[in-house]
């Protein structure tokens, strides 16, 4: 598992780049990073002049398709369509809006959902697939259509161990709300908040799902640690964290990085 955690550390979502259309079709190749090889569960292969690195966990596969951006300044590249594999289901996502890079991923306790935190130019949405039926949406847009007003970013998100139920941080980057969106119940809830947070940076389910942790920015560069149980209308301060403990703690998604 360690092993898998530093091949996903290191490569991310670099799924799919542009190659002369000269290479063959199918064949395996070496990728490097910093002059090393990476090994993966999954080998990458040549594809119709691409590389695909597949991201892949149990019987589900993730592969993102990139091609070069038309607006250079923003980035060189953009991911068009990510494709889902579920044991003998295929579901195929277009964007609309193209996002240039997935930062991060996250699959459900049960396996019947997984989360993508996409980057686009003015922040991360979040997009949440369901895994048997391939039906899908963006928690931003979700956010809107319930008159939380426009959603400029997602700061962090993390799935309940033992539900569909993902926790999450929305707003811009000044503000900070939190909430959880029951996905079997089509129900959410904002949670209560002592004060208007710059921003959450991470969020950890306790074992019996019962509550969550969760580290707030407020005022600026101090950061404290709350909980929060279900159900309840108040939130506990825990004590104060350093950035660097902040940095160290586990992540309870997958994170990408190229």
């Amino acid at each position: 598992m360690k092993k898998k955690w530093l091949a996903f550390l290191l490569v991310g979502v670099f799924l799919v780049a542009s190659l002369p259309s000269s290479v063959m079709a199918a064949e395996l190749v070496t990728v490097t990073l910093n002059d090393k090889k990476l090994d993966f569960d999954v080998s990458p292969i040549l594809e119709n002049g691409r590389v695909l690195v597949p991201w892949k966990e149990d019987n589900i596969t993730l592969i993102a398709n990139k091609s070069l951006a038309k607006e250079k300044y923003l980035s060189n590249s953009v991911i068009t369509s990510i494709m889902i594999k579920k044991e003998n289901k295929n579901f195929e996502i277009m964007f609309t809006e193209k996002p240039l890079s997935i930062s991060s991923v996250g699959l459900s306790a049960n396996k019947d959902y997984l989360a993508l935190k996409l980057f686009y130019h003015y922040g991360y949405k979040v997009l949440v697939v369901n895994l048997n039926t391939g039906e899908h949406f963006m928690l931003n847009d979700m956010l809107k259509t319930a008159k939380n007003g426009f959603v400029e970013t997602i700061h962090a998100y993390s799935w309940s161990p033992d539900k569909n139920k993902l926790a999450f941080a929305f707003g811009n980057t000044s503000k900070s709300n939190l909430a959880i969106y029951d996905l079997d119940k089509n129900f959410l809830s904002l949670i209560p908040t002592e004060n208007d947070y710059i921003t959450i940076a991470y969020i950890l389910w306790h074992r019996n799902g019962e509550g969550l942790d969760f580290v707030s920015e407020y005022p600026p560069n101090k950061f404290k640690l709350y909980r929060y149980f279900n159900n309840q209308d108040s939130i506990e301060f825990i004590r104060a964290v350093s950035r660097e403990e902040i940095v160290n703690m586990p992540s309870p998604n997958y994170r990408f990085k190229y």
